[in-house]
């Protein structure tokens, strides 16, 4: 690592394989080191908005101050690569060439590392999303390859979402005008019932005047679609270049990256162009399609005028039935506007069937995949159980984790006028998003009530919010995520880590820490809140195991960490006041005497170490 501006300016260090331990008096910049790596890696802690994460980023903008860290890095698979950083900025990788890497590459994705800091470690043992992010480190490519399928599963449902809420909101719109179609039908029933000479004669009229009104309605909606469909790819034409040229300014096109930046402009432009050909071509080839139907519909405008001749002479041989035959037209020309509207609700109804058989299908498939991140979880939680000792223990439960769903529920039913929180709280607790996406479906007020523990008023408002299409079709795909409880045995007893004193928090978290893994791992103080035996039976033997197949970094102000762990590397910081740096690299016994002056029980430590060589030697 090597750092260029702020508190460490001038820093390099150059990490051993092994268990590397950074010790230094108070303010000589050890935390700033782990701090350093994290930003360089893009390891930070928490989740987006915790207060955890604030913090890091906040410290590496202070310690930073403008500057730059930089780290040379060989992943698992022997590739090289030097990561550049400055806070605030994105990093920038450089293969062993020194060639940059395109700017999608991520760092997290050539190269992982686990970091955390005494505080993290405590927050870990209180909260059950850093506990599940934690076993998730057990299993990064697997759990990423369940991720990328939930998320591809998830578009697919959104995308289905989007074409299904239009579709139930063109039903219900039909629904309603289709109220009519009975009454209509039964009043043009009376008009069967006509008597005299010309009755059947008439009755056959209406009959075709009624058809010439279909014809004319078909060609009538199908003119308007295409208008429709043209009208939406319209405004595009010619715009579309808006949205590439105001980006490049003046200075952006003749400054020193004039060629890439000329290349990227003639590029965009010429598939930008090919786009609008290709929409004006199909704005085209819509309005053709319209100016057709158009001209058709003019024809048979003429045809229905002559026809329309022909049925007045014929109503007219029953004067006395002349307004009874207007007040007909009339009926007939509204039923086919409803007949009309009839088929296309048939239609509609087919769409949103296909349509939710494989929404049906999707949720089974996302089903599928939450059971193998269960199973992937379980399994990491059952390996690791199996090497921690007895005193700690990992439980997974499945679908446990009803905060989103709550959530959801308290935000579709804030506006329904009762206790949304209280009543969000006990539906997440007592019912499925799928059963209660069942009962709302259902129209089940009674059962919701009895099983979410509410009163019948209650459910029926809870029915009529989620009713909602939206609502419906996203409380069906809820993800309820797995919740992990990391346990320490005390006395017999196992007790929640997040109950925990802040030493047993520790206890109960750093030897997970310290587990499985080839990703380097880097702790800022891991024996805080930890006494000497715990630290010298379990921190520095697990220490031992591990150091053989990872990279270990340590802040430690313990002596037997580096001591009886056997450190590698020691780098001893210092401080002027205004900056950071390393006084000393060497082994531990090249910095005996700073370990020995620095850590209290320095010395101890070296003659406890002593004292086990000398027991080990024949």
């Amino acid at each position: 690592m090597k750092v260029t501006g702020g508190f460490l300016s001038g820093l390099e260090i150059e990490f051993h394989h092994g268990l590397n331990t950074v010790i230094g008096p108070q303010g000589s910049g050890k935390s700033a080191v782990v701090e350093h790596l994290r930003h360089g890696l893009n390891v930070m802690p928490g989740r987006d908005g915790d207060p955890l994460r604030r913090r890091a980023t906040s410290m590496i903008e202070k310690v930073l101050a403008g500057g730059r860290v930089e780290l040379a890095v060989e992943t698992k698979d022997g590739m090289s690569y030097t990561i550049s950083r400055s806070a605030g900025e994105d990093a920038v990788i450089l293969n062993s060439d020194g060639a940059p890497l395109p700017p999608g590459v991520s760092v997290n994705s050539i190269f992982g590392a686990a970091v955390y800091s005494q505080r993290q470690i405590e927050g870990i043992a209180e909260n059950p999303h850093y506990q599940l992010d934690l076993i998730d480190g057990f299993e990064v490519d697997s759990l990423a390859g369940v991720s990328r399928r939930i998320s591809d599963v998830n578009h697919l449902l959104e995308a289905n979402t989007s074409r299904i809420l239009p579709l139930v909101a063109e039903k219900q719109n039909l629904e309603a005008s289709l109220s009519q179609l009975d009454s209509v039908a039964e009043k043009l029933r009376a008009f069967d019932t006509l008597t005299g000479r010309h009755a059947g004669e008439i009755n056959a009229a209406h009959a075709l005047k009624a058809l010439r009104g279909r014809e004319i309605t078909a060609i009538h909606h199908s003119i308007e679609n295409l208008q429709a469909c043209a009208a939406r790819f319209k405004p595009w034409l010619g715009q579309l270049s808006e949205l590439v040229l105001p980006m490049f300014s003046n200075d952006i096109t003749t400054g020193p990256n004039a060629e890439i930046m000329g290349e990227s402009v003639i590029e965009a432009m010429d598939s930008i162009n090919e786009a609008e050909a290709r929409l004006a071509r199909a704005v085209k080839a819509l309005d053709e399609a319209a100016r057709k139907l158009g001209a058709k519909k003019e024809a048979l405008g003429l045809v229905h005028i002559r026809q329309e001749a022909q049925f007045r002479t014929t109503v007219e041989k029953q004067q006395r039935d002349l307004a009874k035959s207007a007040e007909r037209a009339r009926l007939e020309k509204q039923r086919n506007e409803l007949l009309f509207r009839q088929r296309r609700l048939t239609e509609v109804v087919a769409e949103i069937t296909a349509l939710e058989t494989k929404r049906t299908l999707l949720r089974s498939k996302l089903s599928e995949v939450r059971d193998e991140r269960f199973t992937i979880r379980q399994e990491v939680a059952e390996r690791l159980n199996s090497k921690l000792n007895a005193t700690i223990r990992i439980r997974v439960a499945q679908s446990a984790d009803q905060e989103d769903y709550r959530r959801f529920l308290e935000s579709a039913l804030r506006d329904a006028g009762m206790q949304h929180q209280r009543i969000a709280a006990s539906l997440s607790r007592e019912i499925s998003p799928d059963e209660l996406a069942d009962l709302v479906r259902a129209d089940d007020v009674a059962t919701l009530a009895q099983r979410g523990g509410i009163n019948l008023q209650q459910a029926t408002a809870v029915i009529r919010e989620l009713t909602v299409a939206p609502r419906l079709l996203e409380l069906q795909i809820v993800d309820l995520n797995e919740m992990l409880t990391i346990e320490l045995c005390d006395n017999g007893i196992y007790k929640d880590s997040g109950c925990l004193s802040a030493s047993q928090k520790c206890a109960a978290i750093l030897p997970i820490l310290l587990l499985e893994g080839n990703a380097p791992l880097i702790i800022d103080q891991p024996e805080d809140n930890l006494d000497n035996r715990f630290v010298h039976e379990t921190v520095v033997s697990a220490l031992k195991a591990v150091k053989s197949t990872r990279q270990v970094i340590l802040v430690t102000h313990n002596p037997g960490i580096p001591v009886l762990g056997e450190a590698s590397r020691v780098i001893v910081m210092q401080s002027d006041g205004l900056g950071g740096g390393v006084k000393k690299s060497d082994s531990v016994n090249g910095c005996g005497a700073e370990i020995v002056t620095l850590l209290d029980g320095g010395q101890d430590a070296f003659d406890l170490r002593s004292s086990r060589q000398t027991r080990k030697t024949p």
